[in-house]
């Protein structure tokens, strides 16, 4: 009991323990997926009808228009390259 008791007397500080914390906490995936993708949406320009050539032009519109999981799975597809091919063909 006194090897243990002393292990937790000379542990970390306070400061220590918190700037460990804190360094994991940076680190962790969750804090990053938290994140939006998109952060600047409301301040980014869309292209004019003359500068839109292709589908992907057309994404960023698209996307502020429609409900996400409707634009997940139209942008991403389902299952694979094929699906995704024919959803871009479709929009």
């Amino acid at each position: 009991v006194t090897k243990l008791l002393n292990q937790w007397r000379q542990g970390f500080t306070r400061r220590e323990a918190l700037s460990g914390f804190i360094s994991f906490l940076a680190a962790s995936p969750l804090l990053h997926a938290q994140r939006d993708p998109w952060p600047l949406d409301q301040h980014r320009r869309y292209l004019g009808f003359d500068e839109l050539l292709t589908a992907f032009d057309f994404e960023p519109v698209f996307r502020a228009n429609v409900p996400l999981s409707i634009y997940d799975v139209t942008a991403h597809g389902t299952d694979s390259e094929f699906t995704l091919k024919r959803n871009r063909d479709a929009f």
